[in-house]
């Protein structure tokens, strides 16, 4: 909905980790390959401009089916970051079937952080019941996004 498309700035920076040292859980990471799976060209650009920005290379895609055909593809990505009300196929559904799918096995432990507007108690189960890691409120600002993506890419090095 075009309520989700508003994105707030927040001016406050984070320095990028120094060459040759291990980040942190707090330490952003830099050069990972991410499928931004949004809708809204809002927050299309803003999540693009702050992942490139932060050293990631970055996919879009625009509706659910998209998102589908690339996982089943070979192309490699590191973590999938995915609005929940996309187009033709649904986050919350994409989510269900990465972790459950036919085909899809490949890409079963891939991390996915939902991103959207709802944010009640029941819609961030929702979103974590259907294979999401992690949720990301909208309007999100350049830290919610780093902290998502460095606490996501942690939990899978740490598995």
């Amino acid at each position: 909905s075009l309520s989700t498309c508003v994105v707030r700035v927040r001016t406050q920076t984070r320095l990028a980790v120094p060459a040759g040292k291990k980040p942190s859980s707090a330490e952003p990471f830099t050069g990972l390959t991410i499928r931004l799976e949004e809708d809204c060209p809002r927050n299309v650009l803003r999540g693009r401009t702050i992942l490139e920005k932060a050293g990631h290379q970055v996919r879009v895609v625009g509706d659910g089916g998209e998102a589908l055909d690339l996982m089943r593809s070979d192309w490699h990505c590191d973590l999938a970051v995915m609005d929940v009300e996309m187009p033709w196929v649904s986050g919350i559904k994409v989510a269900q079937l990465i972790r459950n799918g036919e085909g899809l096995e490949h890409r079963r432990n891939l991390p996915l952080l939902a991103m959207t507007g709802n944010v009640r108690p029941e819609d961030v189960q929702a979103c974590l019941e259907a294979g999401f890691d992690e949720h990301l409120p909208k309007p999100f600002d350049r830290l919610d996004l780093e902290e998502k993506v460095t606490k996501l890419v942690n939990q899978a090095k740490a598995a």
